[in-house]
């Protein structure tokens, strides 16, 4: 027997404009890629199907997962000329027999939960595009796109009419992809004309455990060979980017000991703040268009970043306090990062250096209580300055150092956080809401 679950809200725009958005290639892969229920129980879409009259149906086809689903389907039905009710429904059938069937109640609960936070990321994404609801369309280059910003502005950037090419390592046959590679200063000049703007996020993870000799040296030239060699490529283009948006992190400030800095802060003491201020200088080097440094705080999101590193402990019901407990974050959820690159995409008057953070940084005392109320975990576990650094050696600067950066680039351009107090961000980030069926 098929079973039914479904959900329904009501989202700004018209039906033709919301169903433009359900249809776009990256819009499930964006909505359902987050490690969530849905594509954990129904297993993966394909075969988009488009019922051209009104209510317009999307469906997708299902391909085999712990249930066995047979269509996942979205509804767009017209309220008024900017209302739209918007239905997602899943219909499948249960595996493992009598087994399957004593889970099914708390199976259904599980792809309702993440349908419910579909649809309240489909409306963040709405009340987004609302803000530029005449922008033109951008062609963007990005650098990075495999890594855990990157793969988020893959998803998120074509909905909101942007054309992303990505620079990949690899030869590729895919019109989209343009083969580069930095350490032999290789790629195709031609490929690279013409674009509105390049975001660059390459370089080595520096969220090693331990940072050794060689490590720091692979963190430091990455960055600023990548983008050196970028900015060499731009001069000789007869089309070059109109705007050069590159990566940087508010370890550019050093410890901060309680002050309060923005972007018109000088640079500090460490290996962050050395290697942060030369890659904004390599950057800057760019002189054919506009330039914006970002100045990344801890970017949050479930699948990758800080939170990524505490699973473990989560699973086992610790939460992490690290250092002395009174030390500064300046964080960003993910999806608001996204959103405020698209603010930086569309407001063409911002350049130079931009914090992005939201308004409200914690100390990692706070940080790790709001995360165990959230998760429900019993036992926050609190880890000395001299414990982690014993563990994890230099590295530890990334989770010790206090700053407190402020984002006033973005505030002065009046743009919009979706998420900007930490436990909203966590219970979306998790998909801890309470909810009602």
């Amino acid at each position: 027997m098929e079973d039914v679950c479904s959900y329904s809200s009501v989202v700004e725009g018209s039906c033709e404009r919301v169903r433009a958005y359900y249809e776009s290639p990256s819009c499930m892969q964006r909505l359902l890629s987050r490690g969530g229920a849905a594509p954990l129980y129904i297993g993966g879409l394909h075969g988009c199907r488009v019922n051209a009259q009104k209510p317009y149906t999307i469906t997708y086809q299902c391909s085999r997962g712990k249930i066995s689903a047979s269509s996942y389907e979205i509804t767009c039905r017209a309220l008024s000329d900017h209302k739209t009710e918007v239905t997602t429904c899943v219909r499948y059938q249960l595996h493992y027999g009598f087994l399957g069937r004593s889970l099914a109640r708390k199976i259904q609960e599980k792809i309702y939960r993440e349908l419910f936070h579909t649809h309240l990321l489909a409306q963040e994404d709405r009340k987004h595009y609302h803000l530029y609801p005449h922008a033109a369309p951008l062609k963007v280059l990005l650098s990075g796109a495999s890594g855990f910003v990157g793969n988020h502005l893959v998803n998120l950037l074509p909905l909101f009419a942007c054309d992303v090419f990505t620079l990949v390592r690899k030869e590729s046959t895919d019109p989209k992809e343009i083969f580069w590679d930095p350490y032999h200063k290789t790629v195709d000049l031609s490929r690279l004309e013409g674009f509105d703007a390049v975001i660059h996020l390459s370089g080595e993870n520096v969220g090693a455990f331990r940072w050794t000799k060689k490590k720091k040296q692979a963190i430091k030239e990455s960055r600023l060979l990548s983008t050196r060699f970028l900015v060499e490529s731009f001069h000789k283009l007869s089309h070059p980017p109109k705007s050069f948006f590159c990566a940087s992190a508010i370890g550019f400030y050093g410890d901060c000991a309680g002050k309060v800095v923005d972007e018109t802060a000088p640079s500090g003491q460490g290996f962050l703040a050395e290697v942060s201020a030369d890659w904004e200088e390599e950057a800057k080097m760019f002189s054919k268009g506009r330039v914006v440094s970002m100045r990344f705080g801890t970017v949050l999101g479930s699948q990758g970043g800080l939170l990524q590193k505490f699973t473990t402990l989560l699973h086992y019901g610790f939460s992490l306090q690290v250092g002395s407990g009174e030390e500064k974050w300046s964080w960003i959820s993910l999806e608001d990062l996204g959103y405020q690159i698209l603010h930086l995409l569309r407001k063409e008057s911002i350049q130079g250096a931009v914090n992005m953070t939201t308004p409200y940084p914690v100390t990692t005392k706070e940080f790790a209580a709001t995360l165990a109320k959230v998760l429900h975990v019993q036992w926050p576990l609190p880890m000395g300055r001299k414990i982690l650094q014993l563990m994890m050696g230099e590295a530890a600067e990334g989770l010790l150092t206090s700053i407190q950066a402020m984002p006033r680039q973005l505030e002065n351009t009046q743009s919009y956080f979706s998420y900007p107090r930490l436990e909203e961000a966590l219970r979306c980030i998790f998909n801890k809401y309470e909810i009602h069926q």
